[in-house]
């Protein structure tokens, strides 16, 4: 090998170049090139390393210390320095202008630059690097600026959270003097109801003798009514006897005595349309009474009682009112809707929409002989519907508010009502005329009822008394005070000798109309029974309640059991044979019980 020096004349510049000189030996033999020991290996003594002997050496280094403060490397020495991160000049300019946002600035100091490289005339001591701290810093810098930032963020939320503390503080104080106010209120009106209390128990054993005294008061009064009305009819039967025994002469003759006849005398507990009263056919004997053998309820016979086998879906509203056939399986229902329907059981198929009420409608009641119904509303109304046509045939607009209920006449020629205006009016059908007021209730009368082939009329009122007036006289013959609360619904049996009345509280009395006298009395309560429904045999009372039960009454064994319903129950009625009953509420279908 032969290093060559070389040298050109042009630039006076030398460099040595490394070359390989091939050499031939005289003899013939190719020599070949040994590599020149490194420093410390060790050889045996015939010139050529041993094994043993380098091992041995190894073990030796192994056990020789290293100086004071130096530490072998690998993975259990001390950590490397950091390999310092610089930049050449230009890059830390160009990255200073980039992150100012001096787009303008860094594109011009870039070009120039550039041009400044390519001609030359940027030398070596142009071309250096930034010391790492300068990029330190800047790192720092942008991190104290956001620790800045946060430290404002943080500032603004404790200035928030200092307002609302003095602002709760302030609340607290101000809550905690209202509190104590209002301690100081309740305590003075403690110790003055407290007073009152004790001042009005000085007076209760006067109010309570002074009530004592004004129901006895009340009932004098009414018995007093009671014998004037009946004094006044008999002045009226002798008038008119008298009337007719005395010679018919002209209207403006005077009687022998000088002075003109005296005018009948009226009740004050029937108006003076009595006048006009037309004679009412005499009571027929009641089928009832007499028959051996009448349908009962099937509720008795099956086990169980009856069952919901099916509904029919009538209304859209809540339905108030259901009415049976007097022959045919056919039902009306009236409705909130300000309509009634006809309905063909038990298949549930439609037959007829009648409208005409402009409000809700109370109650439906077929005519005996079944060519006729009967309607009341909320209007004040109360209208008659040829089924046969259609269509409203006569409307009766005497009451002057809604009007509860109907009942018909057995003849089918007297019609009775009962409204909020505190009095039950009975309509002639044939002169269409209100013929009898019977007034005496002292509120709303919530439900009238015709006795069975009787010409009594059943009256039940908000001022807690049933009454039993004689549409002949107009009088009242009977009335029962027993009921604490408003009464709601009345019926009686087919047989005319029972009357069943309840009130608001579900309390239902049973009356024996032959000694009008109390014999029963069941608490189906607390909620109140809209309606009521007796078998013919007389055996079964069913009761619909706001309690979503229907209470079945088994007269005989005195046992009540209930049937659940959705909603609350507004009517009931049973069928021809008693062996289905329904019942109407507010969910507006037809529940089918049998």
């Amino acid at each position: 090998m032969v290093t060559e020096t070389l040298k050109m004349a042009e630039d006076e510049v030398y460099y040595l170049k490394e070359g390989t000189v091939e050499l031939d030996s005289d003899d013939g033999y190719s020599y070949k090139e040994i590599a020149v020991l490194e420093e410390g290996a060790l050889l045996s003594s015939d010139g050529e390393e041993d094994y043993d002997v380098t091992i041995q050496q190894i073990e030796m280094s192994k056990s020789v210390q290293l100086p004071t403060g130096e530490k072998e490397d690998g993975p259990s020495g001390a950590e490397k320095a950091p390999v310092p991160n610089c930049e050449v000049v230009e890059d830390f300019v160009r990255n200073f202008l980039v992150s100012m946002g001096l787009q303008q600035t860094a594109h011009s100091f870039q070009t120039e630059w550039y041009e400044l490289s390519v001609t030359g005339q940027l030398g070596d001591q142009h071309k250096y690097t930034v010391p790492d701290v300068y990029a330190q810093n800047r790192i720092l810098y942008q991190k104290l600026e956001a620790l800045q930032a946060q430290l404002k963020g943080f500032e603004k939320a404790a200035k928030d959270a200092k307002e609302k503390y003095v602002r709760l503080r302030k609340e607290r104080d101000y809550h905690r003097m209202h509190h104590r106010k209002v301690l100081q209120e309740k305590e003075k009106l403690m110790s003055d109801i407290k007073r009152v209390k004790d001042h009005f128990s000085v007076y209760e054993p006067v109010l309570k003798d002074l009530h004592n005294k004004y129901e006895m008061a009340t009932r004098e009064k009414l018995l007093t009514s009671l014998e004037r009305d009946k004094a006044i009819a008999e002045v009226e039967c002798l008038q008119a006897t008298l009337q007719s025994l005395r010679p018919l002469s002209h209207s403006s003759a005077k009687t022998p005595t000088g002075k003109q006849p005296l005018p009948p005398i009226s009740s004050k507990q029937s108006s003076p349309e009595a006048k006009t009263f037309k004679s009412l056919p005499v009571e027929p004997a009641n089928p009832y009474r007499h028959a051996t053998t009448l349908p009962s309820s099937t509720h008795l016979t099956r086990t169980g009682g009856f069952q919901l086998i099916g509904t029919i879906d009538a209304h859209d509203y809540s339905i108030s009112a259901v009415a049976l056939h007097p022959t045919k399986s056919i039902l009306a229902t009236g409705s909130d809707d300000h309509t009634w329907r006809i309905w063909a059981i038990p298949n549930g198929e439609h037959i007829m929409t009648g409208e005409g009420h402009d409000d809700w409608i109370s109650s439906v009641q077929f005519h005996p002989k079944g060519d006729l119904l009967a309607s009341t509303s909320g209007d004040g109304t109360i209208k008659l519907w040829n089924l046969s046509q259609s269509m409203s045939t006569l409307t009766l607009s005497d009451h002057r508010q809604p009007v509860w209920g109907c009942s018909w006449h057995w003849s089918g020629k007297i019609l009775s009502s009962g409204g909020m205006d505190h009095c039950c009016r009975i309509w002639d059908i044939e002169s269409s005329q209100c013929i009898l007021t019977l007034r005496g209730h002292n509120d709303s009368v919530n439900a009238v009822h015709f006795l069975p082939y009787s010409n009594t009329v059943a009256t039940c009122s908000a001022d807690k008394t049933v009454s039993l007036w004689d549409i002949r006289t107009g009088l009242c013959n009977q009335t029962f005070y027993d009921h604490h609360n408003s009464c709601n619904a009345i019926l009686a049996n087919h047989q005319a000798t029972v009357l069943y009345s309840t009130d608001c509280f579900g309390i239902t009395f049973k009356w024996d109309l032959r000694k009008n006298t109390q014999t029963a009395l069941w608490d189906l309560g607390p909620f109140p029974i809209n309606g009521m429904a007796i078998d013919p045999a007389g055996t079964v009372l069913a009761c619909g309640s706001g309690s979503g039960k229907i209470s079945l009454v088994e007269q005989i064994k005195g046992q009540i059991s209930h049937l659940e319903v959705p909603g609350s129950t507004e009517a009931l009625c049973y069928g021809h044979k008693a062996d289905t009953l329904y019942s109407v509420g507010s969910t507006g279908n037809i529940a089918v019980w049998q």
